[in-house]
């Protein structure tokens, strides 16, 4: 028996164990990478008892849950196992996996933490338009490396500079704002006013690195109107006054369209108002009734005015009276008769003779050119109206003539 127990032992000693067919590849590196820096991973190939399949002949496949990470190309593997270098870029929790190119179902992964780098920039956002004059906020520093991951250890000192001389800012170079664990990389500031239109710039400074952002400027409210330059004028001829409207800043308020009053310090002024302003500018054609010395205009809506540059308007010249003529073209008279119509012979001699049409002495010498405030058609008139008169009572003598003699014979 002895015998055999040695045989079989011997036996024993000499077999070889061979792994089962792959199942699963088990992927291995360390839990914690900085972005960007290339880190190595393992891949291990295994059966379904944890046997490492050394005859494996796939190719693996790399993959990661990071879209910027640098991964190298399909491999085989040695004796079941690989080295390869891989570099992640974007922070957080990310996953590399290893795939079979022909067997999708042997697969592995591994999760890894990925810290920013170190700091690389800073970028600064704020609002694109504000009003000139009017506090804003919302302006938000970050600190980021150089994939874009938020530096969320980040304790750097801030400041503010920018293209408007007359801007707030909340920190600057001799009061910066260092940022506290709480900020994790980004803050965002208050109590900014830029007063300077169209455009300006904030710039975010950290020692050598600085990021600006550009705003657009809105002119505020109407505060003031400015005149352009008058020059000497005469009363009662028109010119035309060009006025800007301000604001509180020296911006032009484009926002007005207001029509605003005028007066004038030595009379009055026509028209009283002005027209309607377009983009915060008005022309008007005005005319001023009396003369004067460093005399000025002034503009108003509400409680906003502007008073023009001191100016002289000389008086209006003296009208030049018209020629008038003093010998006025006289109608021609109508024709007159000189001589009386044939007269009925009187029964006896003792009758007074009549005519009944007067000789040219008898009528009036009527002459237009007599009066010459009188119009000629009246002229005419009178004269037809005398002749007309001077006939019926022709006419009226002849009658009573005709009568007498009947009378006398009566008797």
């Amino acid at each position: 028996g002895d015998s055999n127990y040695n045989d079989f032992t011997g036996l024993a000693s000499s077999l070889t164990v061979n792994a089962d067919s792959a199942t699963r590849l088990v992927v291995s590196t360390g839990a914690s990478q900085t972005a960007g820096d290339p880190f190595t991973i393992t891949v291990t190939v295994k059966d379904k008892h944890d046997n490492i399949v050394k005859n494996y002949d796939g190719t693996i496949r790399l993959t990661s849950s990071d879209d910027d990470a640098v991964l190298p190309a399909n491999s085989g593997l040695t004796d079941g196992q690989g080295s390869f270098t891989v570099t992640l870029k974007t922070a957080g929790f990310q996953t590399i996996i290893a795939i079979d190119t022909v067997d999708p179902s042997i697969i592995g992964s591994i999760g890894v933490i990925v810290t920013p780098a170190a700091l690389h920039h800073i970028d600064i956002a704020a609002p694109k338009t504000v009003t000139a004059g009017s506090p804003f906020g919302s302006v938000t520093v970050t600190a980021y490396d150089a994939y874009d991951n938020v530096l969320i250890d980040y304790a750097g000192k801030v400041y503010f500079t920018s293209t408007d001389s007359n801007a707030v800012l909340p920190y600057t170079s001799l009061n910066k704002y260092s940022f506290v664990s709480g900020d994790k990389g980004s803050h965002t500031f208050s109590g900014f006013t830029l007063k300077t239109c169209p455009s300006q710039t904030i710039t975010a400074t950290d020692g050598s690195l600085s990021k600006d952002a550009t705003l657009t400027v809105n002119a505020g409210s109407l505060d003031h109107f400015i005149f352009d330059t008058i020059g000497s004028q005469t009363a009662n001829s028109g010119f035309n006054i060009k006025v800007t409207a301000y604001d509180a800043y020296g911006n032009t308020a484009t926002s007005y369209t207001g029509t605003p009053s005028l007066t004038y310090s030595a009379g009055s002024i026509n028209p009283a108002t002005m027209d309607a302003f377009v983009n915060g500018a008005g022309d008007t054609l005005v005319t001023l009734t009396n003369s004067g010395s460093e005399v000025t205009l002034t503009a108003t809506d509400d409680t906003h005015t502007g008073v023009s540059n001191s100016f002289t308007v000389a008086a209006a010249p003296t009208p030049t009276p018209s020629p008038q003529s003093t010998n006025r073209p006289s109608p021609t008279n109508t024709p007159r008769p000189t001589t009386s119509p044939t007269q009925t012979p009187a029964p006896s001699s003792s009758l007074p003779s009549a005519s009944p049409f007067p000789t040219d002495s008898a009528l009036p010498s009527i002459s237009p050119s007599e009066n010459p405030e009188v119009p000629q058609e009246l002229v005419y008139y009178g004269i037809i109206v005398v002749v007309v008169t001077l006939i019926l009572i022709s006419v009226f003598a002849v009658g009573i003539y005709i009568k007498s003699p009947f009378k006398a014979l009566k008797y």
